[in-house]
């Protein structure tokens, strides 16, 4: 699979009109000396420290396929994937919590098949944010580029800036990173707005501006995630198999925001998002009064279970609900104030809080203990 710099360079020869053709009728050894040169012009790009010299780059790749893949991997897509399918993306929107689009390179490229995977991914309801490769010269030029994102894909959840590349001639990299962000944020509003790069490039050229973004994207691609700089989502690898779409692509995790911070969705949204349940035959359920101030913890097996809207099955129009809008812990506190007997199984109301005026939920009984 190619790295994204990789991918860039040759989107860069695509935008002045070189052939395609002409590259896929050249052996892998031509192709890599006829770019060495631009190649090792450009800056480490998404491989951070250990981005291989073009030399040495299928033992370096051979190392990475060694990186495990992590449940719940976010990947990044380009023209790189290719046109996605429907019967694709269907099989994706199970795979993943959401996927990141690229739409430019710079402002006067965009990627070929953005709107057709795009609209895949609305018509199946796969959330998605995007991301443009910056080339910005200057302060004025990052406002084009970042207006020139927006755009493109308006109904994005969230937007990055890509920068990874040294293109600013004029005025400082900070302050040109910074108006990115300033002009991206006038139309995002209070969708998210990150900056994507790797430590080293962002500490030399972007270490002011990226205090004024929502988060930091880190590009590493190692076995360990890496505690040089605060982020909120780390890329770590470059092989990760979806299966979903045949190949390998980019993938990221984060393992402090869930994916409803990235989104952005209001708990109204979450509860509409989540899980929808209907029921055409309902189970009958005996309520109980509890002990005044019941409390239990939650048990090491509350992943096993969902949080609902009413006892399952016992409401004919039904919400069920990710733990992560609560953010839960083995053994975390909650109040109880209702139980709910079935034929078999046992239920219980709890809320989060001690506040008797907290959102409730009822839970099976075996994701607590008393």
């Amino acid at each position: 699979m190619l790295s994204r710099l990789h991918k860039v360079i040759l989107t860069a020869l695509l935008a002045s009109g070189f052939s395609w053709f002409n590259l896929t009728n050249v052996n892998a050894s031509d192709s890599a000396s006829s770019v060495s040169a631009t190649i090792e012009a450009k800056p480490a790009g998404t491989m951070g420290s250990k981005y291989p010299v073009f030399n040495n780059y299928s033992a370096s790749l051979l190392a990475r396929t060694s990186i495990k893949s992590y449940k719940n991997s976010v990947p990044d897509l380009s023209e790189w994937q290719g046109s996605f399918t429907n019967s694709e993306v269907k099989k994706l929107k199970r795979e993943v919590p959401f996927v990141i689009l690229r739409v430019q390179y710079g402002d006067s490229y965009k990627d070929r098949t953005f709107n057709h995977n795009k609209a895949l991914m609305e018509k199946y309801k796969v959330p998605y944010g995007v991301y443009s490769f910056s080339q910005y010269t200057s302060a004025a030029n990052a406002k084009t580029e970042a207006k020139a994102l927006y755009k493109r894909a308006p109904k994005a959840r969230f937007y990055i800036n890509d920068y990874e590349d040294q293109t600013v001639r004029h005025g400082s990299t900070n302050t040109a990173t910074k108006a990115w962000f300033t002009e991206m944020n006038k139309y995002a509003g209070k969708k998210k707005v990150l900056l994507y790069s790797n430590y080293y490039f962002m500490h030399s050229h972007a270490k002011t501006a990226v205090k004024s973004y929502d988060g930091f994207w880190l590009a590493a691609y190692q076995s360990s995630e890496p505690k040089t700089a605060t982020h909120v989502l780390w890329q770590y690898t470059d092989n990760h198999y979806s299966k979903a779409l045949k190949q390998h692509v980019d993938a990221s995790i984060s393992k402090n925001h869930s994916a409803e911070w990235f989104l952005n969705q209001s708990s109204s949204t979450l509860a509409a998002n989540i899980k929808k349940l209907t029921y055409k035959k309902l189970d009958k359920v005996k309520y109980y009064s509890v002990k005044k101030n019941q409390t239990a913890k939650l048990s090491k097996k509350y992943k096993n279970y969902r949080l609902y809207n009413h006892v399952k099955k016992s409401h004919k129009s039904m919400v069920q609900y990710s733990w992560s809008k609560v953010k839960p812990k083995v053994g975390k506190k909650v109040y109880v104030d209702m139980k709910g007997k079935k034929s078999t199984t046992n239920w219980y109301r709890i809320r989060f809080s001690s506040n008797k005026n907290a959102k409730r939920y009822w839970v099976y009984s075996r994701a607590l203990n008393f």
